[in-house]
């Protein structure tokens, strides 16, 4: 008898705290010991299983992916993407394809070798953690700002490589070994000047063609390593935002 009145007892309680979420227990008796068995329930939250975690994880990335897709970059205006199938890209073809001559006698070959420049693949990740209990008690909904964002950095991340390699381009090497603006890089023999002293001003006609006119000019001549044109029409100011104003102007 003692053993009946714990059981009912515990069965009491049992149902107590359960009817304070408003659910039913689905309590039945083993037909081999005749004992009561619990029922398989989550109180007021999901059942961490498999199935769970997968709508979650598609909710997530769904969530990713939206805002990845909405997000807009400007590296593209300034820069040129390069598909890579490796851990690694080699880029002697930077050196410009040979300039078109009239074929007389031999084949004048000319090699793409002139410059090693590799440049290595890194991985890049953010990673965010998913509560166990946030699951167990249905609180999932902070979770999906931060999948949000996840996205919107992960669309972001080639603006920010792209603008600084710009932004400390004055210090790092390029595939000829200056730096990317220099006033000494070597092209068919001489020195070719990426790199000016003046700064951009538009208090005066004259200052605005002493600086901007200026190196949009020097630009617009530059040539290749066989005397070529490279025919650069310069569309892009880059600057600072402190000198928004002044680059409209």
């Amino acid at each position: 008898m003692k053993k009946s009145v714990t059981l009912l007892l515990l069965f009491a309680a049992s149902l107590f705290a359960i009817a304070g979420f408003g659910a039913v227990p689905d309590w039945h008796m083993s037909p081999d010991s005749g004992e009561l068995i619990a029922p398989n329930i989550a109180l007021a939250g999901l059942i961490v299983n498999r199935d769970n975690l997968n709508t979650l994880f598609i909710s997530l990335k769904t969530t990713f992916n939206n805002a990845f897709s909405a997000t807009t970059g400007q590296w593209q205006k300034i820069a040129m993407k390069v598909p890579s199938t490796s851990g690694q890209n080699d880029y002697k073809w930077l050196s410009t394809f040979p300039r078109m001559r009239k074929w007389i006698g031999e084949k004048a070959i000319k090699s793409l070798a002139g410059f090693t420049y590799t440049i290595v693949n890194d991985d890049w990740e953010a990673t965010v953690e998913v509560n166990r209990n946030d699951m167990e008690d249905d609180n999932l909904g902070i979770y999906g700002p931060q999948a949000q964002m996840a996205g919107f950095s992960a669309a972001q991340l080639p603006d920010e490589i792209v603008f600084d390699l710009v932004n400390n381009g004055f210090t790092s090497p390029c595939f000829d070994g200056q730096y990317f603006f220099d006033t000494d890089h070597l092209v068919a023999g001489a020195s070719v000047a990426n790199k000016g002293t003046k700064a951009l001003s538009a208090a005066t006609l004259a200052a605005a063609q002493a600086s901007y006119g200026a190196y949009r000019t020097a630009m617009k001549k530059f040539k290749d390593d066989e005397g070529r044109p490279l025919n650069i029409t310069p569309n892009i100011l880059l600057v600072p935002p402190a000198l928004e104003d002044t680059a409209n102007a």
